[in-house]
């Protein structure tokens, strides 16, 4: 008789819950029988999930609001030296205002107090350094080419349309993100890399610089890559797209004979590339995750 064992070290301090299949065959009654293998799976005793997604919610709520507060207080103090305006005091201000709008609509106040109070936040919200820099990003009005699929998109749009799409557009990050996080939460490596992806599609004027981010840490990503089943379409195709996309930029741009059509159509085909690329990441990693749990137990 020949026995194998597979057994996973135990590395908690719950007491492990074992599961032995055998099958047991005389070798002197079938001599052709393959030898017999004992499989030993280990199943732990699990947190409950929802304490432990609050409890990090909570942390990271504290570490950025500690990490934001200082930031804006400092930034605040170097605008002012320079004849610009600080967002706290704006914010303090601004919070009032509305509040005391709010307070006169439910006593009845006329609406023109209302209305003038919501165009006083509008143009105080305009001389903060804060819209200025970071309104750019979120509002979408600058409509130059860039790398990026957002830039066509909202030179088409009725202005009406505007900030529908752009609540969608700005919503997708974090759609995407949340159920990436909870399903791989044991691969943090691929969870910033894939995060930089999205960002990197995501963003309305993206640069090389972030391609470049997450390319930076595909290397590291050794147990996902050896999953990956069109790397020699991806690597090949992203080649031809970096000699193209200049090209036609050239070609619209500097020479004028063509038009915006066929810088954007390459555009489209990078987007298009993003989301191969982060299909085959997120396919390598559930096989990743296959893997442990048959070596390791579920």
């Amino acid at each position: 008789k020949t026995v194998t064992a597979i057994a996973a070290p135990a590395t908690d301090s719950h007491p492990a819950q074992e599961t032995v299949t055998a099958n047991l065959t005389a070798a002197a009654t079938n001599p052709h029988s393959a030898p017999q293998t004992v499989t030993a799976g280990v199943k732990f005793a699990t947190r409950p999930p929802g304490v432990w997604l609050v409890g990090q919610v909570l942390l990271f709520t504290c570490t950025t609001l500690a990490c934001l507060v200082p930031l804006v207080y400092v930034s605040d103090q170097l605008a002012q030296q320079h004849g610009g305006q600080g967002c706290l005091p704006l914010a303090l201000r601004s919070a009032r205002t509305w509040l005391s709008a709010m307070g006169g609509s439910t006593q009845g106040t006329s609406r023109p107090h209302s209305a003038a109070a919501a165009g006083h936040l509008g143009v105080d919200g305009g001389r903060c350094w804060a819209q200025q820099v970071y309104g750019l990003q979120v509002l979408i009005e600058d409509q130059t080419p860039n790398i990026g699929q957002l830039w066509y998109l909202f030179t088409e749009l009725f202005s009406h349309y505007q900030p529908f799409f752009r609540f969608v557009v700005h919503s997708l990050a974090v759609v995407l993100a949340v159920p990436m996080a909870l399903r791989f939460s044991s691969q943090p490596l691929f969870l910033l890399t894939a995060q930089c992806l999205v960002t990197s599609m995501l963003r309305p004027y993206p640069s090389v610089a972030d391609h470049a981010l997450y390319m930076g840490l595909l290397p590291l990503l050794q147990p996902q890559l050896r999953h990956i089943r069109s790397g020699m379409l991806l690597s090949v195709s992203f080649l031809l797209l970096a000699v193209l996309e200049p090209a036609m930029w050239h070609q619209w741009i500097n020479v004028e004979s063509a038009n915006s059509n066929f810088y954007y159509s390459i555009t489209l085909l990078l987007g298009a590339w993003q989301t191969l690329l982060l299909l085959q990441l997120v396919l390598a990693a559930k096989e990743v995750d296959k893997h442990h749990n048959l070596c390791y137990g579920s």
